[in-house]
């Protein structure tokens, strides 16, 4: 009995490790759609930079969107579904204020004009937060330094940074 084993462990082995290839072959990547829609994540990024243009808030609030949308069973543009009553998962109160669905529906609306049928919503939700993330500005100066007179105090209802 103890000869059986060693070739069945082996099989699955094998198998597990054929899985996890192929399971890694179908991993995201950047340019994902430079073949079959070439102008899909620019499409995306002007979508973002319109909507960050009149209003900069947008910005943190696509990276909310995706972060819902992700939250519980995965990316997979569930947060946009709506429906006549109150089943649908954008209308869960765990969502409440989730914006730049628009960003996503303009952006959509001109994939599809560019090429129909090719681009997830899960894809666009996931180009956009990357988008406004790529978007925020950085060189803020934290009026905390090292060694100076006052520190920084936080806690979790208000951040009380440098007040004396």
């Amino acid at each position: 009995m103890a000869d059986g084993v060693l070739p069945a462990a082996l099989t699955v082995a094998f198998l597990l490790l054929l899985g996890t290839i192929s399971a890694a072959h179908g991993q995201l990547q950047t340019g994902f759609y430079s073949d079959s829609c070439p102008g899909a994540e620019d499409i995306v990024t002007a979508a973002v930079q319109e909507a960050a243009a009149s209003d900069a808030t947008i910005l943190p609030a696509l990276v909310r969107l995706q972060f819902h949308d992700c939250f519980v069973r995965g990316c997979d543009a569930s947060v946009l579904i709506t429906s006549a009553g109150s089943a649908a998962e954008v209308n869960n109160n765990k969502h409440q204020g989730l914006r730049g669905l628009d960003v996503v529906d303009r952006a959509k609306a001109e994939l599809e004009e560019q090429c129909p049928g090719v681009v997830s919503c899960a894809d666009i939700i996931a180009l956009a937060a990357r988008d406004a993330i790529a978007m925020v500005r950085t060189g803020r100066r934290s009026r905390c330094r090292r060694g100076g007179a006052t520190g920084c105090r936080r806690t979790y209802a208000t951040p009380t940074c440098c007040r004396t």
